[in-house]
């Protein structure tokens, strides 16, 4: 994969000093909840994390709720961000979509990885939390916009008769498949590799989808401009002498 094609989180450039104290202090609860759950985190400790005290903690939140749901909506605009990078069709131009597929994927399952803790303390809050179902939902929707835009902007086709409910449909079952894998691998090993699971969920939604990729063939036939058709040249019959007949 090219240095163009690498993908990464996308965080929120720093601003004044207050907001990088602001976000060291989402950074300190995030590396907490990695290490321990959302119960046991006390503000104490992530106010010593983020090199702070718990005076300028309470400072700019209520309690430790506040925080929390703070740090639920910065997940979700870095999610969403960091989706519009990943599928800019730019981006994977020349790539076949399965494979573009499969690298995204890749990708997920490492990001996920590495925020289980966030993603165990938002699944916990879920039920007194009605706004985190609201979030989940608008990041699930987006997605599936731009997964929609990236299949028609390249030019394939999507044999599933509803096209757009069967992209969200499949957003939605990545999605939840690769957070439970995420949490679930905090107490066990996943059966399945990163890269296995990576490769059968992009065969899975290839298949169920019916994508079909524009071939390089058809691509280039569809750019090139068209050709006048070629005249064949006819020679001159010959004309035989009436002797040479006879």
């Amino acid at each position: 994969m090219t240095t163009s094609r690498q993908l990464e989180w996308v965080r929120a450039p720093q601003q004044a000093r207050s907001q990088e104290t602001l976000e060291r202090l989402l950074d300190a609860a995030e590396a907490v909840l990695a290490e321990k759950s959302v119960e046991s985190a006390s503000v104490a400790e992530i106010a010593k994390r983020a090199g702070s005290s718990v005076g300028a903690f309470y400072a700019r939140f209520h309690d430790k709720e506040g925080l929390l749901n703070y740090l639920f909506q910065r997940f979700d605009e870095q999610a969403e961000a960091t989706a519009r990078a990943a599928l800019e069709p730019p981006r994977w131009e020349g790539v076949p979509l399965r494979q573009a597929l499969e690298a995204m994927l890749r990708f997920m399952v490492s990001v996920l990885h590495e925020k289980r803790g966030l993603i165990a303390a938002m699944i916990s809050r879920m039920p007194s939390t009605p706004a985190l179902g609201l979030l989940g939902e608008r990041l699930l929707s987006r997605v599936s916009a731009l997964v929609v835009e990236l299949v028609r902007t390249r030019g394939a086709t999507v044999r599933h008769p509803d096209s757009e409910r069967a992209v969200y449909t499949a957003v939605w079952l990545v999605f939840g498949a690769l957070e439970l894998r995420a949490v679930a691998s905090m107490h066990a090993t996943p059966r399945l590799s990163d890269q296995e699971a990576a490769s059968d969920l992009a065969e899975m939604c290839v298949r169920y989808l019916g994508i079909a990729d524009a071939t390089p063939k058809a691509t280039a036939a569809a750019k090139r401009p068209p050709t006048r058709p070629r005249t064949k040249t006819r020679s001159a019959p010959t004309v035989r002498h009436p002797t040479e007949i006879l």
